[in-house]
């Protein structure tokens, strides 16, 4: 959003935002500064959601909305609703989860299809939503836009020493030791139940190697503290929230991300992230990967929930240079092109000007 804020073209369109949150964030503080019109709307239950769609309908025909755009469940409902109520003709959410409800939670899908039918216009991320959209869900594909994710590269590129230094010295990261990171909720999907024995199988051979967990929030919590009693406590942290992600990256020796099945991500952008830090990387295939991620070109390519070849392919990223250096070079070149946040600027003008 910070990036959409600043490289979104502002002499062709004024922006305004409502948030849904119950105390300040760093994007509401990002908007504030620029003096952008916001409305912060705290929602508590289905009383709050009302509420809050009766609040949102003033703030948008006095900020002459043209066109609205929803992120994630809550704003889709409020944000639909209100922009049907308000009158405001064009109306657009992206799409961010692919088959997590279809499988998980039943009673979702129909809120699904209701926001389907709401939006006049549906940002999918990647083809696996796509499908998800067309075949599951049956919405008309004169309604799909399939805009990926853009990444500004220089976030995850031009990392100083120093920032490198400062990330290993704030987790207490030594220099001579192997690092193996992961980027992931604790979801089951995100198949972290393979990804931590399989560490644990790497230990053997490189004992003082550390893994280190980002993102590390989500239901499957007890789940993978259950796994971590298998690792030794110095050889793992947990990290909830950093900032510094191009840090995080550059401090890798190996990177690793495997769903569980090709269907689960609907993007997955941990993958184009480490592509861009050069950062040596191994993954099985879903969201955006099945696009693009080839075994032994751009990543090593492991099987779905399967513990040893993760371990199989660590160990042979860490030992064999040669096939590091390749999988380097190549992965960076295959992102460069198709990620830029240009493109998914320019994808977003064309939607907004039809």
């Amino acid at each position: 959003m910070e990036w959409i804020c600043t490289y979104l073209n502002n002499e062709k369109y004024q922006l305004s935002f409502i948030f849904l949150n119950h105390d300040n964030t760093e994007i509401e503080t990002f908007v504030k500064e620029r003096n952008y019109p916001y409305l912060r709307i705290p929602v508590h239950g289905k009383t709050g959601l009302l509420l809050a769609i009766i609040k949102s309908i003033p703030f948008l025909i006095k900020n002459k909305t043209d066109i609205i755009h929803c992120q994630l469940f809550l704003s889709n409902v409020v944000g639909l609703i209100s922009g049907v109520l308000a009158g405001v003709r064009k109306r657009i959410f992206t799409r961010h989860h692919s088959i997590a409800n279809h499988v998980d939670s039943p009673k979702a899908v129909f809120f699904d299809k209701v926001i389907n039918f709401m939006a006049t216009d549906i940002v999918s991320i990647c083809k696996n939503v796509d499908d998800v959209l067309i075949n599951l869900e049956h919405v008309n594909p004169k309604k799909i836009h399939t805009i990926n994710h853009g990444f500004l590269f220089e976030e995850y590129e031009d990392i100083t020493e120093e920032r490198v230094s400062r990330f290993k010295e704030k987790y207490q990261i030594k220099n001579n030791v192997i690092v193996i990171g992961v980027v992931s909720r604790y979801l089951k999907l995100k198949g972290l139940q393979y990804i931590i024995p399989a560490f644990a199988d790497v230990l053997v051979k490189y004992p003082d190697a550390k893994l280190i967990l980002a993102n590390a929030l989500g239901p499957y919590k007890n789940e993978v503290r259950e796994l971590l009693k298998a690792i030794p406590l110095q050889n793992y942290i947990e990290i909830t929230y950093e900032r510094d992600m191009g840090a995080f990256y550059k401090s890798v020796d190996v990177y690793v991300h495997t769903p569980i099945d090709s269907q689960c991500e609907a993007f997955g952008q941990t993958y184009v992230e480490a592509l861009i830090a050069k950062t040596p990387s191994v993954f099985s295939l879903s969201g955006i990967a099945n696009e693009f991620i080839i075994n032994n070109r751009n990543a090593i390519v492991v099987p779905h929930q399967e513990t040893k070849p993760i371990a199989d392919a660590i160990e042979l990223l860490i030992s064999d240079a040669a096939l590091r250096n390749t999988i380097i070079e190549n992965g960076y070149n295959d992102v460069k092109n198709r990620f830029q946040l240009t493109n998914m600027i320019v994808a977003l003008e064309k939607l907004y000007d039809q």
